[in-house]
């Protein structure tokens, strides 16, 4: 990262990681530019119809799309829309401009290649979302590899109870739905297969990790590979 650039974490349980980056999202989103990295196209395609029904429009990018689609992705993003939702496979090669915040809303897959990705991508200010209590030792491994951190505190209590809205739009849209459901089980997917051992699928509160897409009965997934 440049001397400029700071990276933050925030510490904050799945069951409060949505409304706090929605509120994030809404206290940036007239000023700034925003890059919101997902575990993949589904957890994309949730945020996308999430924030388009909240009148926050946004970008965005995944590995499926062609070329041309993409590129004028970018434009937009470069553009008038402030948020570009992008899979974390890709976010190294989309031109994201000068993106004010990049905040890692997805599963680190390994410590090497998320340093990596800080450094290249050089944006202003990163977010990392973690786990207060099982994940807050990535933080420390960050630090040892060099990438210092600050901690970016959230007052849960002072976020908005989002469910009950959340629940009625997932119930009224079909593709919101299914959205819903695979993205959860793409982030699920993505904790088995990091190979960080402080993102550990087992440890997971479920309950708390599926309400965050709007699920309130979590389906019966594998946990490790």
């Amino acid at each position: 990262m440049s001397t400029s650039s700071i990276h933050y974490y925030c510490p904050v349980s799945f069951k409060y990681r949505l409304p706090a980056l929605v509120e994030f999202v809404k206290s940036h989103f007239n000023k700034d530019k925003i890059v919101i990295i997902c575990n993949g196209p589904k957890q994309v395609e949730f945020l996308s119809h999430y924030f388009i029904l909240l009148q926050m429009t946004p970008c965005r990018i995944v590995a499926t799309m062609s070329q041309e689609d993409r590129q004028n992705a970018e434009q937009r993003f470069q553009g008038a829309i402030n948020i570009c939702l992008v899979s974390q496979s890709i976010v190294e090669n989309v031109k994201l401009g000068n993106p004010t915040w990049v905040v890692e809303y997805a599963v680190p897959t390994a410590l090497s290649s998320y340093v990596k990705m800080v450094q290249n991508i050089k944006a202003p200010k990163w977010i990392l979302f973690v786990e207060p209590n099982n994940e807050k030792a990535f933080i420390e491994r960050c630090k040892s590899a060099g990438l210092e951190s600050k901690e970016l505190p959230v007052t849960v209590n002072k976020l908005p109870n989002i469910v009950p809205r959340l629940l009625g739009f997932l119930d009224r849209r079909y593709e919101f739905y299914m959205s819903s459901q695979f993205g959860y089980r793409e982030m699920i997917s993505a904790y088995v297969n990091s190979e960080n051992e402080e993102f550990n699928a087992q440890k997971l509160n479920l309950l708390e990790a599926s309400i965050s897409f709007g699920i309130e009965h979590p389906p019966k997934l594998p946990l490790t590979k």
